[in-house]
């Protein structure tokens, strides 16, 4: 959801980036670009459901960002599904492989220093595992190297892995303490807000997912270079509302001079609570064991605003359905945000249908303070105000 560059308004303040931050920002740029100047072609039959499968992506697989390709066009000029059209755009299975023009647009594998930081935070034991089973699960507790035992506190974070060079051994969550809650979010964009949150909530494991090579490179320089300087990444970008969630409040904070706060935990270093999947988030769901989390975070998720490419959205009822075996039952949240219409309202109405249909959903109302789960506002939200839209939200929560 960090996708263009936002033009810079008395009442939108932009701060200056760093030369890293620049030139990533760069490739975000040129992909817009490209999506937003070419036409959509060789648009598949509402009768073909294709199986789901992965793409291109930073490891070498053939994946698509649900998150950050979105013709501003289409987003702004979408027409509204007539009584028929709306009766034949029945949710069901989520399609994972996106049609060839979507993959042609969106397959680009990031920067080589976006990469090179993805394989040396891969080899500091960051990322998850690319060798799971299908229908294995994954353990999060062996993914954060903690023990199984809670009250074994001296075997917490014993791993040591080391760099790509072998030169310097990394212990990971060496100082780590877990407060047992767990928070997912799928399609992170540049990882801003995922950076942002896992900072507020130290003690939580942070658990990200973007399809988009180029976003999680950037995710994993700044990640890196955190680390290594053991102080926090800042966005500059914060969300300066009053908390009520209201489209009029949403502002850009000013960036402080004071740097950011090293961890709560005293000995740990920045980001021990993050591991990022470089993958479909939704495929990531089939790995994740049932009632491990806490939270599901989707922000600014690709709209697919087209009549025909209803299939394509990440809210589906199977996608609901999963979401809700991996949530934990009675508190488990799932939160959205989002800037097009044609999406939240398809989200409200398929929540709607299945808890009509089944039960097993009620909607949080009012929405529970932003700044607790989406506290940044990225460049892609910015430029949404900019154009005239604005933030809607949705919170349901698994009973």
């Amino acid at each position: 959801h960090n996708r263009t560059h936002v033009g810079s308004k008395a009442h939108l303040p932009m701060t200056t980036a760093t030369t890293s931050d620049q030139e990533d920002d760069s490739a975000y740029t040129e992909t817009t670009k490209i999506l937003s100047t070419t036409q959509l072609k060789d648009e598949p039959s509402l009768e073909v459901v294709e199986k789901e499968t992965e793409g291109e992506n930073i490891n070498g697989d053939d994946s698509n960002s649900n998150n950050n390709n979105k013709s501003e066009e289409e987003h702004n000029n979408h027409q509204k599904p007539t009584k028929r059209q709306k009766k034949e755009q029945q949710p069901g299975q989520y399609a994972g492989k996106k049609p060839k023009w979507y993959r042609q647009l969106s397959g680009r594998r990031g920067t080589r220093a976006q990469r090179s930081a993805y394989n040396r935070m891969k080899e500091r034991g960051y990322t998850f595992p690319t060798d799971v089973k299908h229908g294995s699960f994954i353990n999060l507790k062996q993914l954060y190297q903690l023990s199984d035992d809670d009250d074994d506190e001296e075997s917490k974070g014993a791993t040591e892995q080391k760099t790509e060079e072998g030169e310097e051994a990394v212990t990971i969550t060496k100082g780590w303490k877990w407060d047992g809650s767990t928070t997912l979010e799928i399609g992170f964009g540049d990882g801003s807000n995922l950076l942002t949150y896992s900072q507020l909530h130290p003690n939580k494991m942070c658990l990200g997912a973007d399809i988009h090579s180029p976003g999680v490179g950037t995710l994993m320089k700044r990640m890196e270079e955190s680390i290594n300087n053991g102080i926090y990444w800042k966005c500059p970008n914060m969300y300066n509302g009053d908390g009520n969630n209201n489209e009029n409040d949403a502002s850009p904070q000013e960036e402080k001079e004071d740097e950011t706060k090293p961890s709560a935990n005293v000995d740990a270093k920045p980001y021990q609570n993050v591991r990022i999947y470089a993958g479909d988030g939704i495929k990531l769901l089939s790995y994740i064991p049932s009632n491990s989390i806490d939270d599901i975070l989707l922000t600014f998720p690709d709209p697919w605003p087209n009549n025909g490419h209803y299939k394509w959205r990440v809210i589906q009822i199977a996608t609901l359905a999963e979401m809700k075996r991996v949530l934990k039952p009675n508190t488990g949240r799932f939160y959205l945000a989002t800037d097009a219409v044609c999406f939240h309202e398809w989200t409200h109405d398929v929540f709607t249908k299945v808890v009509k249909e089944e039960g097993g959903w009620r909607e949080v109302k009012p929405i529970p303070d932003r700044r607790e789960w989406l506290p940044v506002m990225s460049k892609y939200e910015l430029k949404g105000i900019e154009e005239g839209r604005f933030t809607m939200y949705q919170c349901w929560e698994s009973c």
